[in-house]
């Protein structure tokens, strides 16, 4: 074996840097950044660890390891360069409470959409013959409530949004946990829903667990998403994991088919489920009157299953 196999691929991560930070200098100088920016740049210290985490795991191997080291490096460190640019002049003061109230006509399914950029949100049923959804969020003075709201047929569609200038929490900016955003939700746990969740940077409690569930898409951004899922019907859950923790409660009598696509980081599945071409199985999923079909597309960071007692 020649002398040249025995060599070890040195390290990626500190040319990227370098080249980075000659970037960032530039950029700097040719007034493109403003200078003040500097502290919050520092603060993205942690970055460095978790390339050089994937540098060793992934980028001393040759060919398209190296690559893709490459790429999600520098993906992540553009994120953060943006995040902090976006957030340098992002407002944090005062928040404005703001009621929902959403009728639920007379129809006899529901589809929902709730987009959340930045705070903590919490979803959980309710029972009511009126309302499809009711709660309080807080807004940021210039962020403006926006919902879509309409009835076809027998269903009704609901969308909650905002608009205009969003809100960056203090943790977020000045490594505190203080004003944090809130979002408190409840839906209907009559009528039958699909539901979409799609969140931005924070934390997440979706308690479904008494919903009439049809449909559960969840896509995660950057944080802690926890979801526990209903005990009877017949639905599918899809989750998208960005970067953070997710985890998933699913109850001990609801027969499952799961398939998971791990990104980096760990995964854990606690449960009495089978591997059967590629997807976990409970015993008696094929014969099942209540049963869930999962699907969940990892990201970075870690993912859990539990299976509840």
């Amino acid at each position: 074996m020649s002398e040249q196999n025995f060599k070890r691929r040195g390290s990626l991560v500190w040319p990227l840097v370098l080249v980075g930070l000659g970037v960032f200098f530039l950029l700097s100088n040719m007034g493109i950044i403003e200078a003040d920016i500097w502290p919050s740049v520092l603060r993205l210290w942690p970055l460095l660890l978790v390339a050089i985490g994937l540098d060793l795991l992934l980028g001393r191997r040759s060919g398209i390891w190296a690559g893709i080291t490459v790429v999600i490096v520098l993906a992540m460190f553009a994120a953060g360069f943006w995040l902090v640019d976006t957030t340098a002049g992002a407002w944090n003061g005062d928040l404005v409470v703001h009621q929902i109230s959403q009728d639920l006509s007379d129809a006899e399914s529901s589809e929902v959409l709730i987009h959340m950029g930045v705070g903590v949100l919490e979803v959980e049923g309710f029972s009511s013959d009126t309302l499809l959804i009711s709660g309080e969020i807080e807004l940021a003075e210039d962020e403006d409530l926006h919902e879509d709201y309409e009835v076809k047929r027998d269903t009704v569609f609901y969308e909650l949004d905002t608009r205009g200038q969003e809100y960056y929490p203090s943790w977020f900016i000045n490594n505190g946990w203080e004003g944090d955003k809130d979002w408190e939700l409840a839906l209907n746990d009559d009528i039958p829903m699909d539901l979409t969740i799609d969140t931005g940077v924070g934390v997440s409690v979706i308690d479904v667990s008494e919903l009439a569930l049809t449909y559960l898409r969840v896509d995660s951004g950057v944080g802690e998403t926890t979801v526990y899922l209903p005990a009877t019907g017949q639905y599918t859950v899809s989750i998208d994991a960005g970067v953070g923790e997710i985890t998933v409660y699913i109850p001990a009598d609801l027969e499952v088919r799961m398939q998971l696509d791990t990104g980096l980081g760990e995964t854990k599945i606690l449960g009495s489920y089978y591997n059967r071409n590629g997807y976990y199985y409970s015993e008696g999923f094929d014969t099942a009157e209540h049963y869930v079909e999962i699907s969940i597309d990892g990201g970075v960071g870690e993912i859990t299953v539990i299976q509840q007692d």
